[in-house]
């Protein structure tokens, strides 16, 4: 029997030895009908029906490289139609092996996303993904998963390419494949995918000439992920991630990967570590913590002369660089009122204004950045009246601490943060290790399943009594204290019958420039916000015995959302 009649009556060697043939003579036209006519278009799990699919994706794939099959849209929309259930089932049906670090062995998911990628550069075929959401959130989730696997397989450049096409496309295309792409990733993607991504970002960045296509794939992908309403942030919106973004960020601003013919490539990759960063910092501060360490500030000034503050084609609309900008440094403002971001916050913005560039801010850029300054340094003044207020007790909380800064207010002194729990405060990272063996471990991993399941998180004492100073000090401070006592008498002569301890300063941080200040009755706040674990009763109380009144304050908490204590305010 000849070759090609074993062939038609589906001999799978006879097919494939076929195939070889014909690739190798360029002789394509005789095979493709010859394989479609035994490709059947139920995909099944038979071994001979998989085998045929493969021999037809890899004269598929021979094809368009080598531009042997043509570019008529009549030819190639019907061979996409025919073969897209295939892919389909290839790439949602054989998930990698996590265990495995040879991706690229498995033979199907390595054809079916090259195919896929040459099928998305057809102008003609890339409208047709959106009738099929699900199959590209399958592209992003197989893409994340080889990036924790193998940063250099075959499987991971492919789906990097062809996401890239995919977001830059973004706006053409149905905005239904986007939330498909979101349910998938959110209920079958694995833990650390992000991390793998961000360390194939760093690897990229510490190269001599930086790959911008591979680093900017990589930060879509991540830039993606964090766009689904949270649903991803234990993977996605990572402490480490957001940290080493800015890194990448960072080593994208040093002049020799800014020079004129990188630098359109250059202004994408930055835009896109900046949209990331927007949409990340807010979940906590911590992790703006982090960022500031990483030196956000000076990168942001660095970016400065590169940066066209337009409209970016592929992106949102009204999301601009320069908008992005300022709400990166408007949060970083807002959460410069907890100790551990203040700290961080005052030694960065002294190392970014020795920058030549930081004279270059203009704008609303520039409005932010003084925003910022002038926040942190009113914020760090205060640092003296606290440790007074503690009467001169360092907030460590290690049992062991033998560093305690007794009234030490130096830039020396460090204000470190448990990053799990938000809860405990250390003065050095020895002190943090050791109260980290001596049990914190324990209460630390206790207290962020409280949180998770749904109870008010335990906000560190010393941080409340860090907050109090602060509202103490805008209520006695000239000329706000006069405006103030004004307010105070207008809601008195209003409300005759409200007794003083039932009448609260409201103070409230999470708005811009902040604080806003109103009164209102004790009822009313209380009333209207979560008060976690705070008996406000006991306030009240004490109000009443020491003959003071109440302050109510609000500070923006993960997410930006309120968190909100009382105080017992005296006259000095």
């Amino acid at each position: 029997m000849s070759l090609k009649r074993a062939a038609r009556n589906g001999s799978i060697p006879a097919m494939k030895e076929l195939a070889t043939r014909a690739m190798g003579k360029n002789q394509l036209a005789h095979i493709f009908p010859l394989v479609k006519q035994h490709l059947s278009s139920v995909p099944t799990r038979n071994e001979a029906s998989i085998q045929m699919a493969l021999i037809c994706f890899d004269s598929l794939i021979f094809g368009l490289e080598n531009a042997l099959v043509g570019k008529s849209a009549t030819l190639l929309v019907p061979l996409w139609h025919s073969i897209r259930p295939w892919l389909s089932f290839f790439i949602t049906q054989f998930p990698l092996d996590l265990t495995e670090a040879a991706v690229d062995d498995h033979e199907a998911l390595l054809k079916s996303t090259k195919l896929v990628n040459l099928f998305v550069q057809i102008p003609e075929v890339l409208p047709l993904l959106a009738s099929v959401p699900h199959f590209v959130g399958h592209i992003f989730t197989m893409s994340l998963i080889a990036a924790s696997v193998d940063y250099d397989s075959e499987i991971l450049k492919a789906t990097s390419k062809t996401i890239t096409i995919i977001s830059a496309a973004a706006e053409q295309l149905d905005q239904g494949w986007q939330d498909d792409a979101s349910r998938i990733l959110s209920s079958k993607a694995p833990d650390k995918l992000a991390l793998g991504t961000v360390q194939r970002l760093i690897e990229l960045a510490e190269k001599p000439q930086i790959s911008y296509p591979d680093l900017i794939a990589r930060l879509e992908i991540l830039l993606f992920c964090s766009g689904n309403d949270g649903r991803l942030r234990l993977q996605f919106f990572s402490k480490q991630s957001v940290a080493w973004v800015t890194f990448v960020m960072g080593r994208l601003t040093r002049p020799r990967n800014l020079e004129p013919s990188n630098l359109p490539l250059a202004r994408r990759a930055i835009y896109l570590s900046v949209m990331y960063l927007k949409k990340s910092l807010k979940v906590g501060f911590t992790w703006v913590s982090d960022a500031l360490d990483k030196g956000i500030l000076q990168s942001i000034v660095k970016a400065q002369p590169y940066l066209v503050y337009d409209r970016q084609k592929s992106t949102p609309k009204n999301f601009t660089v320069e908008s992005s900008i300022v709400f990166i440094l408007d949060t970083i403002t807002l959460l410069a009122v907890y100790r551990s971001v203040l700290h961080r916050a005052r030694t960065s913005l002294r190392r970014a204004e020795v920058i030549e560039d930081a004279l270059n801010l203009q704008g609303p850029v520039n409005d932010a950045w003084l925003r910022l300054k002038e926040k942190v340094d009113r914020l760090w003044s205060l640092r003296p009246v606290y440790y007074v207020a503690r009467n001169g007790a360092a907030c460590c909380m290690s049992d062991n601490c033998t560093t305690r800064r007794e009234g030490d207010t130096s830039s020396r002194a460090r204000d470190m943060r448990c990053s799990g729990c938000q809860y405990a405060y250390y003065c050095s990272y020895k002190c943090a290790q050791s109260g980290w063996r001596d049990g914190h471990r324990k209460q630390c991993i206790e207290l962020q399943r409280q949180f998770r399941e749904g109870y008010p998180r335990l906000m560190s004492p010393s941080e409340d009594e860090w907050f109090i100073v602060i509202g103490q000090s805008e209520v006695y401070r000239t000329p706000k204290k006069e405006a103030i006592d004004a307010m105070r008498k207008a809601y008195s002569d209003a409300h005759p019958s409200a007794p003083d301890h039932s009448i609260l300063t409201f103070l409230d941080y999470t708005v811009l420039p902040g604080p806003k200040i109103e009164v209102i009755s004790l009822h009313d706040f209380v009333g209207t916000r979560n008060m976690g674990y705070y008996r406000w009763e006991m306030y009240r109380d004490w109000a009443m015995e020491k003959n003071g009144f109440l302050l109510g304050i609000t500070m923006p908490d993960r997410d930006l959302e309120p968190y909100n204590c009382l105080a017992l305010s005296l006259p000095p």
